[in-house]
């Protein structure tokens, strides 16, 4: 039961990190797309999280072409 809280809180984390960054850094960077990148992102957990690391690398290679 505690391993799974861990997981629950691990996730959670890593999820609100993840969001708040890309974000962060859209905006700064004056994509019209931020707010895209911060609520789509998070939703890629339910498909799981090797999924959610792939579209961050994704945000990583697109963002230098905005």
């Amino acid at each position: 039961m505690l391993l799974n809280i861990t997981r629950v809180s691990v996730v959670a984390t890593e999820w609100n990190t993840r969001k708040d960054g890309i974000y962060k850094d859209a905006k700064d960077r004056g994509s019209d797309w931020a707010w895209q990148w911060r609520f789509g992102t998070p939703l890629t957990v339910i498909a799981g999280l090797d999924v959610m690391l792939l579209v961050v690398v994704i945000y990583l290679l697109v963002r230098e072409s905005a």
